[in-house]
């Protein structure tokens, strides 16, 4: 009998054995490289109202990933693995009819006759509620994120240091904070919060903010040095290498100025109560520039392509907007990027994972310990094999 084609078998098989386990997990692995995971987020408020939710995810770089708009308390998303940063917005606005009102807001309505109704209303401040969560997503998620009423939220009272390139503090300095995924009415209805300020000579400056993620954004404009009937200027402006044109000043205007804007922004998650500013120059789509204010691109061939202007009073466009609105307007702060989440602390992150969704220390470990079952297995045959072939 040829008993070594047995064994040549029985070695086939087990070698099979282990190669099956990391060829399987190869395979299941280059399939899920390029999977979703289906993220299901449900929303618990504080007090029942017919709320109209709002929810959003914000991916590890800061991009808009996703937004969701119902009147549910509840949302999904199909995202690749990563951190995210989901934010929730239950809005309640109060509109009553109200016939001894004067001065109010009123709506018009027909009558079966054809005449024409005007009855006075009153709109009453919203009930609105909050909430987020940062979190890694690797597979299949269910998610339950608990708003509270923006009246009853904590705040806290945070510190932000800005400084030029190189290194400088930066005093004056403008600072402003928005809440990510939050109506405006939050912050200008709250005396006890304080969304903007300016710094110190040291380049400090402290706000008390709700403890909720916020973009701080800060800004400077610096005077330029401009020669006499000068149109251009070359210079260092704090660390960066300036090469204006400003076409405003000429020899009927020798007296205008210029002025270069610098601005930074982070995003500030709780709980972190500090943040470090560095103010870079920024593109002219960048700023809201008051009425009579003139403005222009550094040339395209400049060391850095920035902005200068006539006067220091252009305002970051995303504080601008959060300024006009913090008195009582409804504008939803949603915006299409926000500083990157990258440097931030979130929910416990994995090993990175391998075949089978195991790290690569653990794969091998498995796969070692398939390899000395299977040898064990092969042993024990061989052993069994050679008793019967010994003479009794």
């Amino acid at each position: 009998m040829n008993h070594s084609g047995g064994l040549h078998r029985a070695a086939a098989t087990v070698i099979a054995i282990v190669l099956l386990v990391g060829s399987g997990g190869l395979i299941s692995g280059v399939a899920s490289a390029a999977s979703f995971n289906n993220v299901q987020i449900f929303v618990t408020t504080s007090v029942v109202h017919n709320y109209s939710y709002t929810v959003a995810a914000y991916n590890l770089t800061g991009s808009l990933v996703g937004t969701y708009e119902s009147s549910y308390p509840a949302a999904a998303f199909e995202l690749p693995t990563g951190s995210y940063l989901f934010i929730v917005s239950a809005m309640n606005q109060l509109v009553y009819a109200c016939s001894l009102c004067e001065g109010s807001a009123s709506t018009t309505t027909k009558s079966p006759n054809g005449t024409v109704i005007s009855t006075p209303i009153e709109i009453y401040q919203p009930s609105a509620e909050y909430g987020f969560l940062v979190q890694y997503v690797d597979s299949a998620l269910t998610l339950n994120i608990a708003t509270q009423n923006v009246t009853q939220y904590p705040t806290s009272r945070v510190t932000i240091k800005v400084s030029y390139v190189n290194g400088t503090a930066v005093a004056g300095a403008s600072i402003s904070a928005s809440i990510v995924g939050q109506w405006y009415y939050w912050w200008g209805q709250d005396s006890g919060v304080s969304m903007s300020n300016t710094t110190g000579s040291g380049g400090m400056a402290t706000l008390v903010i709700p403890r909720a993620p916020a973009v701080i954004t800060g800004w400077s404009w610096v005077k330029l040095d401009l020669p006499n009937n000068a149109t251009e200027v070359q210079g260092n402006v704090s660390g960066e290498i300036v090469n204006a044109t400003v076409p405003w000043v000429n020899a009927t205007a020798p007296w205008e100025l210029a002025y270069v804007g610098l601005s930074g922004a982070t995003l500030l998650l709780p709980p972190a109560t500090t943040a470090n500013l560095t103010l870079n120059y920024q593109q002219p789509d960048y700023w809201v520039m008051p009425m009579g204010v003139q403005s222009a691109p550094s040339p395209v061939n400049a060391a850095v392509n920035g902005t200068v202007a006539s006067m220091p009073t252009g305002v970051p466009a995303q504080s601008a907007l959060g300024a006009s609105k913090q008195s009582g307007g409804s504008q939803y702060y949603a915006p299409t990027s926000i500083p990157t989440i990258a440097s931030q602390s979130v929910h416990s992150q994995p090993n990175q994972q391998s075949l089978f969704g195991l790290s690569t220390i653990e794969l091998v470990a498995s796969v070692g310990v398939a390899a000395a079952a299977a040898l064990g297995i092969l042993s024990l045959f061989i052993r069994r094999r050679t008793q019967k072939l010994s003479p009794p």
